[in-house]
């Protein structure tokens, strides 16, 4: 240690003795003083003072280079104490920039603002928290692809269950009902009046009811539901209503010209569907798409249990003359046997699959939306209920009665002893499979501005099975949002052959929606026209 600070000594030594000669030269090579001219001690004072400063810097910054490191020691050297008490100030890394947490509930916001296409929040808040609902990612599983705005949704029965209720039939309004019981006496103007309401389509009956949504749950593009479909359906033949109305002066139907082969159903179904589906958007994966479409496409693979009855009656015959009625016929019914042990049947599966299309930049028009959206999807492809415990029936019946309105008069009439009727089983304990009604969906949706949403589609049904329907539904319906989180529907379409009109009111929040929507069948709004009604109710949660 000594022999490091005797080098010291002597390298500080050599040090000032050179800078005293730099500093010689430096005051030799000044321009002389001119003896002609007056040289203050203030001036001289002052020069000197800066040739000690510069000459303190140059000396400084030389013992600072030199105390640095010890070549010799391969050591660092002492530092005065002063610099051994200086505190360390943390390393900040400014090229990269803080990292984020990104929770579930945060990663939605992260993937927005880096992949969001939208520049209006308020249009895409109105578009997403329409297509996050269970009831349209039932009705095409593309909607899993879309961005919500939760990662996390949650549908149960509280505080209010997700339900559907229909209630119609094709011909009789609440008006033609009052307006018959009202009278004592029909003319023959009313006979034809109240004839023709079920010459064409006699009396088609209706009822749906359906809790499709008794528990959901989505995870990111992963959705699973739970639901519960009812339905009561059936068709009275006109050809048979009009006779108490025209009696033989039917068309087609006089003395001795019967009517034959008439033909009706009915059916009554109740199954759970259970779902698992997933969506994916697969533009972002094609350059040349994805700067004009968005496309997104999902798959769902359902399972079904349930049970049904059935009923059809064929070969029908109604005749008259003069003094005798005939009629005869046969009915075929499968129900399930209450009298059997319960069996649950084994589950039958069917699958969804949809897909769908996004525009960017519909026509750009300044402070327009102009968003549109396309839909095509496929739903309960190769489904099927299989019903246990089922037991099936032939009726069959041949009766001839005379005088009918003196025998129809009676108060203690015997209706099977006029029939003449036979029950045969044909079938008993045994599962009976029936075939779901598929479907195919078509829906567009056209945002103009933010606050309206203008949507229409249309569903065909492509095979005859439980749930099946002859006409089309069509839709076209418009959704007003004052506030993003306030929704007021108006629509009109046809179900079943009936036209409806359709309100209703929904609180879409970012956590929760809610809504009531009402249905009036053949009349706009409650009125005496009115054919049917029904409800709609909505209850999700969203996280």
């Amino acid at each position: 240690m000594n022999k490091n600070k005797n080098k010291n000594e002597i390298t500080r030594i050599f040090l000032i003795t050179g800078f005293l000669f730099l500093f010689s030269g430096h005051l030799l090579a000044q321009e002389p003083v001119n003896p002609g001219e007056e040289t203050s001690l203030d001036e001289v004072r002052e020069r000197a003072d800066e040739a000690f400063d510069e000459l303190d810097r140059e000396m400084d910054t030389s013992q600072a280079e030199e105390e640095v490191y010890d070549m010799s020691e391969q050591n660092y050297l002492e530092k005065d104490s002063s610099d051994q008490q200086q505190t360390s100030e943390p390393d900040v890394n400014v090229w990269e920039p803080e990292k984020q947490s990104v929770s579930l509930a945060s990663a939605p916001a992260v993937i927005k603002e880096e992949e969001s296409d939208f520049t209006d929040p308020f249009k895409d808040i109105v578009y997403k928290r329409t297509l996050r609902q269970p009831a349209a990612l039932q009705a095409n599983p593309a909607n899993l692809g879309i961005d919500h705005e939760s990662m996390v949704s949650l549908s149960l029965v509280a505080p209010m269950v997700n339900m559907d209720f229909l209630l119609s039939n094709g011909a009789v309004t609440v008006g033609n009902y009052n307006d018959f019981v009202s009278r004592d006496m029909l003319t023959f103007e009313d006979q034809e009046y109240f004839a023709g309401l079920f010459e064409e389509n006699g009396l088609p009956l209706y009822s749906q009811i359906s809790l499709p949504t008794l528990f959901a749950l989505r995870v990111g593009p992963v959705f699973f539901n739970s639901g519960v479909h009812v339905g009561v359906s059936g068709t009275l033949p006109g050809e048979i209503l009009v006779i108490p109305f025209l009696g033989n002066q039917v068309p087609g139907f006089s003395f001795g010209n019967p009517i034959t082969n008439m033909e009706t159903s009915a059916e009554v179904y109740a199954y759970l569907r259970n779902s698992l589906g997933m969506g994916h958007t697969i533009s972002r994966y094609i350059p040349v798409v994805r700067d004009v479409v968005d496309i997104r496409v999902g798959l769902a693979l359902n399972a079904y249990l349930g049970g049904f009855s059935l009923a059809e009656a064929n070969d029908v015959v109604i005749g008259v003359d003069e003094t005798t009625v005939q009629t005869a016929g046969t009915a075929t019914y499968s129900f399930v046997n209450p009298d059997a042990d319960i069996e649950v049947p084994g589950p039958t599966f069917g699958f969804d699959f949809g897909v769908g299309a996004k525009l960017k930049d519909f026509l750009p028009i300044p402070f327009l939306a102009n968003r549109v959206d396309v839909q095509l999807s496929f739903l309960d492809l190769g489904a099927t209920v299989n019903s246990s415990n089922m037991i099936t029936k032939e009726y069959r019946w041949d009766a001839r009665v005379e005088d009918p309105v003196g025998t129809f008069s009676e108060d203690d009439l015997d209706v099977d002893s006029l029939l003449n009727a036979t029950h045969t089983t044909l079938d008993s304990n045994f599962v009976m499979t029936e075939k779901l009604a598929s479907r195919m969906k078509l829906d567009l949706t056209w945002q103009p501005i933010s606050v309206l949403m203008v949507r229409t589609g249309l569903t065909a049904f492509l095979n005859e099975g439980l749930g099946y329907e002859e006409s089309p539904r069509t839709y076209l319906e418009l959704d007003i949002f004052p506030l993003k989180w306030l929704m007021l529907n108006i629509g009109t379409g046809f179900t079943n052959g009936n036209g409806y009109l359709k309100t209703g009111i929904g609180f879409n929040t970012r956590i929760w929606d809610m809504g009531i929507y009402t249905y009036s069948l053949g009349s706009a709004g409650f009125t005496d026209n009115i054919r049917g009604f029904g409800f709609k109710l909505v209850n999700n949660w969203y996280f």
